[in-house]
């Protein structure tokens, strides 16, 4: 058993077909995905007694942070890897994370429980560290669900318990935007994109409070192009039911003229086998999934004689008689 891909290049008359096969293994990685020049790269930094569990990539996308977490203690070690160069750098070891990010100016974010003895202590901290010394100032936040997505003028956008909103650096406020999750802020700062806590994803104008849902696109994890012209989304609704642990990355393209609204139909990029989570900055996008990304969208191997069955119908009755 296996799998066809109809793969669809630049050229519209173009196709190929490829064969992959079925219960693909169960194999961690993250993925990077240039829009510039249509490169796939993958990277392990887990290696085998770890895997990932999340992933950030730097304001430009040159640097990307992950985290490889042991399969015997639970914790952490934080990586950076050079985008160009591939090198990698240990960060920290023995850190029970539960979200990181890069910030500009070169610091990193961690999301953490601290440990006293192998046990987890109440309420949670947020680290920022430089990447250029061991200098890290240290917050007390929610102890409960939070990630990070922006920052802007001293503020961290993140979404927890209470919602989508802003944390300050300087005193630990939090100012609260919305309800939902994976925020994530235009490159102007003016939008936000996120889901509701029903799952339909919203765009949110932070100037004039105007909120639009995107009913009739069903998507996760919405993330700003770098021209803030796009939404970058992962699409479970074309999805066999055989196969609802893979996604589409799809691109949504919006305009701002008058009012947030669409301004045409959803652009296919990738398909991902087990996605777990995607991040977008500059040109590139990072998926850490638990099965390979390709630029094709598979056809099931079993369906193939049904599926050439109505391809030759629906091409009979177009012939002209």
């Amino acid at each position: 058993d296996g799998m066809f891909f109809a793969h669809v290049q630049a050229d519209p008359t173009s196709q190929s077909m490829v064969y992959v096969p079925d219960n693909l293994p169960n194999e961690p990685r993250i993925t990077v995905y240039d829009l510039t020049d249509g490169t796939l790269n993958t990277y392990d930094i887990a290696g085998e007694d770890a895997e990932t569990s999340n992933i950030a990539l730097s304001e430009n996308g040159s640097t990307l942070l992950g985290t490889a977490q042991s399969g015997e203690t639970g914790l952490s070690r934080l990586i950076t890897i050079d985008l160009e160069s591939e090198s990698q750098v240990v960060r920290a070891q023995n850190v029970s994370e539960t979200g990181v990010g890069l910030l500009p100016g070169g610091r990193m974010m961690v999301s953490h429980y601290e440990l006293q003895e192998g046990r987890v202590l109440p309420g949670r901290k947020l680290v920022l560290k430089s990447l250029s010394t061991t200098e890290a100032d240290t917050l007390t936040v929610s102890p409960e669900f939070l990630s990070f997505s922006s920052m802007s003028d001293n503020k961290m956008l993140v979404a927890n318990s209470e919602g989508i909103g802003w944390i300050s650096i300087d005193n630990d406020s939090f100012e609260l935007l919305t309800t939902g999750f994976f925020p994530h802020l235009s490159p102007d700062g003016r939008y936000l994109a996120f889901n509701r806590v029903d799952g339909v994803m919203a765009v949110m104008d932070l100037v004039s409070d105007e909120t639009i849902e995107l009913t009739g696109i069903p998507g996760y994890s919405p993330r700003w192009a770098a021209d803030g012209q796009s939404l970058f989304y992962l699409d479970y609704s074309d999805i066999p039911d055989d196969r609802i642990e893979e996604a589409d990355v799809r691109q949504l393209p919006m305009e701002f003229n008058g009012g947030i609204r669409v301004s045409g139909e959803p652009i296919f990029h990738l398909h991902v086998w087990h996605p777990e989570s995607m991040t977008m900055e500059g040109s590139r996008v990072a998926i850490y999934s638990r099965g390979p990304v390709s630029t094709s969208r598979p056809i099931k191997r079993s369906a193939r004689v049904g599926w050439w069955r109505n391809f030759g119908r629906e091409l009979d009755e177009s012939l002209p008689r």
